[in-house]
Parts: structure tokens; C-alpha cells; sequence
């Protein structure tokens, strides 16, 4: 074979393999539209995701979206709206590059917050103990002589020492008295921490919900906060001129 000839033969595999690597990098595009699936009516600002290759893109005032320059193959695409239940789909873009959402109205039920009253100004970023909240239902629904009794069966790590049939000491996760604070509509309780004989000095039938802060609480409520804290709210009196009864 003359030197020619083996020159030609390069060449040709050369063009061959740079045609092969250049068809491999063409990348295609996906477009759609993501509406309503009642009305019809367009989503602006929908999110439209592609988790294989962790690219996303958010549809246009018209509700439009686009990709551009992806691989062919399958991907995982993933279309969600605030208000609208989120639809996850498998999109094989060497079959079609056009697909089309629909989405449904849903209702979107969020976590309860709970706010806690202290005596200074505070950051939740500074409270990272869990919070247990007992309604005063709760309360009225467990066979106990006091509340503190009825706090030890309802959550979880609270335990009571009991001198009498209304005398109890709140414990959290074994430890009590000054270790233990209890907070009665914002005013700290001292009396209960001290001798076995003295309970909490708050009327039980007024109390309308109760906070226990399980952990150390110090920075917001003092020393005596080492265990947790036994936050009670009362009820809210009745306006003026009006009477609240329970029957």
C-alpha cells in the first residue's frame, strides 16, 4: 500500500471518529407549557426540574419552559407550583422533545407554630429544645388530681413526685425542684422548688394551655431553667360587659 493511500485512510477515520464526537455533544432541547388542569389558565413562575442532571429552569409569563442543549435519554422531570400538587414524569427526549403539565389544585396544610412567651427579647434561633404543648382539653380529659399528674401522662420524659392529692413536683427527664422552672402567665414560680411539701401555687381549673420546653433553657429563663422549663397561660378573661361559662 503506497504512502498515499495510507494518508487517505487517516483522513477518513479522523472525519469519522470527529463526526461521532460531534453527533455525541449535540445536545437537544425540551420545551412545554405548564397550566391549569381545571380553567386551563397558565402557571407563571412554575418550577420545571430535571434531577438526573440537576438543572432547572421556571416557566415564562406565557407558562412556557425550555431546556436547552441536553444529552438524549431519559430524565426524571418534575413540575411544582405553590397551591398545586406536584407532578414527577419520565421524558425520553430521543422520542419527544415536546411535553405538556396539567396541574391540580391542592390544599397545602402547614405545621402548627407555637409562640412563647419570655421575659426578654429572643431569637428561635436560640431555642433549639422541642417544645410539647398540652391543650387545656387535654387537660380536662385525663383522670388526675392536679395538673402537674396530667403533664406526667401526657408527655413524654415529664414524671411528678406526689406528697398528697394535690401536691406534685414536675420532673423532666429526672431532674426537679430548682433545676425544674415553672412559669405561671409569665411569672416564675419559685415555691414548688424546694421542700417535697410545697406544689405548684397556680389554680388548675384556670390554666388554658401549657408549654414544656424539655432541655437546658438557661440563656432565656435564668439558671433555675437547667432541666426545662413548665410554661402556663391561663385563660383569657372575658371582655367587658360579656360571661365566658364551661359546661
Amino acid at each position: 500500500m503506497s504512502y498515499a493511500k495510507h494518508i487517505v485512510i487517516y483522513t477518513l477515520l479522523l472525519l469519522i471518529g470527529a463526526a461521532a464526537a460531534a453527533q455525541a455533544q449535540t445536545g437537544v432541547s425540551i420545551s412545554g407549557k405548564v397550566t391549569e388542569a381545571k380553567g386551563g389558565a397558565v402557571l407563571h413562575g412554575a418550577t420545571v426540574y430535571l434531577h438526573d442532571i440537576n438543572k432547572g429552569v421556571v416557566t415564562q409569563p406565557d407558562g412556557t419552559y425550555l431546556f436547552s442543549n441536553i444529552p438524549p435519554g431519559k430524565y426524571l422531570m418534575e413540575v411544582s407550583y405553590f397551591g398545586y400538587a406536584s407532578i414527577a414524569q419520565t421524558i425520553d427526549t430521543r422520542i419527544t422533545t415536546q411535553q405538556d403539565f396539567a396541574l391540580q389544585p391542592t390544599a397545602l396544610e402547614l405545621e402548627g407554630v407555637t409562640v412563647t412567651g419570655v421575659s426578654t427579647a429572643t431569637r428561635i434561633k436560640q431555642n433549639p429544645q422541642p417544645i410539647s404543648v398540652v391543650k387545656r382539653q387535654e387537660l380536662i380529659g385525663t383522670t388526675s388530681t392536679n395538673a402537674i399528674e396530667a403533664l406526667a401522662k401526657l408527655v413524654p420524659g415529664v414524671n411528678a413526685v406526689t406528697t398528697g392529692p394535690a401536691i406534685s413536683k414536675p420532673f423532666i427527664r429526672g431532674l426537679g425542684y430548682n433545676r425544674v422552672l415553672t412559669v405561671n402567665d409569665g411569672v416564675r414560680q419559685e415555691g414548688q422548688q424546694w421542700g417535697d411539701e410545697h406544689g405548684i401555687e397556680i389554680d388548675d381549673y384556670s390554666i388554658q394551655r401549657v408549654e414544656v420546653l424539655k432541655g437546658p433553657a438557661s440563656l432565656m429563663y435564668g439558671s433555675d431553667a437547667i432541666a426545662g422549663v413548665v410554661n402556663i397561660q391561663s385563660q383569657v378573661p372575658a371582655p367587658e360587659g360579656t360571661i365566658n361559662a364551661n359546661f
